[in-house]
């Protein structure tokens, strides 16, 4: 078992499971059919950094409009194309040169971009990404969080709620996936006591635009239930922090395991209690928020969460402990050490 299904088989014929040690503590083994197989570290990957190098770039976020100065300059000297980039995504190669659409040259989309491939593929010229083009105010503090509805069981919708209550001038960023949950949501705020302009609603949108709107948020808090998986990669590579409470199910320790890996392991409360402390401090107290987010846009290229290379490298050691023990005639048995 790997990836595919965030829990055990129960099937006799799957012999191993790959996880990790914060993903699945091994007090938790009996919980599963298969043995465990621990990857060193997280047993979870996402190819962000060669799907979407640019995000590396500063300047897609709070250092963009210095750079939107020069590309409206370029425009009105009669360049009708912006100026092109090239960025690294931290092993020295440049990529594929990425660019700015300035400000009068944006048709009425205001920036979003076209799903092209299922939105994987970066626009050879990216549009200006803004909080006024989802409804978010720019002096707010935006929590967001990009899950499926699904996932916001009832204790969580209240942990949330209190946390906008307690943070003045704040906003919980939703999306509408689906549509039918969004009345729902807006009428526990109701009852929280919280106005309906204090949880914002957007579309799902592609891949491309979905990991770099992330940008425009100051904090992800995730869904303990069910974490934000492959959503917990995307805000974490668009340099966001992720708050998130671990249980004891695998599929809510994943977050838990991608950020002790990136290297935070003060995002990851201990109780209810401990998560709303650490999401309304991360809202009030810009300085630790502005050093967070510097720390996780340098560690997206450092740490081995977003390493590719390495996680494979790592996975075929695996195997090959896997099969020495097939080839010894032995049984399978955890491989955790």
């Amino acid at each position: 078992m790997w990836l595919g299904y965030p829990g055990t088989s129960g099937a006799s014929f799957m012999d191993y499971i790959v996880t990790d040690k914060v993903t699945t503590p091994f007090e938790y083994h009996d919980h599963f059919s298969e043995k465990l197989a621990y990857m060193p570290n997280t047993f979870f990957i996402g190819d962000h950094a060669h799907m979407f190098p640019h995000l590396l770039q500063e300047g897609m976020g709070e250092d963009i409009t210095e750079a939107y100065s020069k590309q409206l300059q370029d425009a009105k000297s009669c360049d009708t194309r912006s100026k092109l980039v090239t960025v690294e995504n931290g092993d020295g190669n440049a990529h594929a040169p990425v660019g700015v659409v300035p400000p009068a040259a944006q048709n009425v989309n205001k920036g979003l971009t076209v799903a092209m491939s299922g939105g994987e593929i970066v626009p050879p010229l990216l549009p200006l990404t803004l909080r006024e083009h989802y409804n978010l105010q720019e002096d707010a503090i935006v929590y967001c969080n990009f899950n499926q509805l699904y996932k916001i069981d009832p204790a969580t919708l209240v942990m949330w709620l209190n946390i906008i209550k307690r943070v003045p001038n704040s906003v919980l960023w939703l999306l509408k996936f689906p549509v039918t949950g969004e009345p729902n949501v807006l009428n526990a705020a109701a009852s929280a006591g919280l106005s309906a302009d204090r949880v914002v609603f957007s579309s799902v949108a592609p891949k491309e635009e979905h990991v770099r709107r992330g940008k425009v948020a100051d904090v992800c808090l995730d869904t303990p239930l069910c974490n934000g998986h492959t959503t917990g990669m995307d805000v974490l590579w668009a340099g966001i922090p992720m708050l998130t409470l671990p249980g004891e199910t695998l599929a809510s320790r994943v977050a838990a395991s991608q950020l002790m890996t990136l290297g935070f392991p003060e995002l990851v409360a201990k109780s209810r209690q401990e998560y709303e402390d650490i999401a309304v401090k991360l809202g009030t107290d810009p300085k630790w928020l502005k050093s967070l987010k510097a720390r996780i846009r340098k560690a997206r290229v450092t740490s081995p969460l977003f390493n590719v290379k390495r996680y494979t490298q790592d996975l075929e050691s695996l195997f090959m402990k896997m099969w020495d023990r097939y080839a010894n005639c032995l049984e399978p048995d955890h491989l955790v050490n």
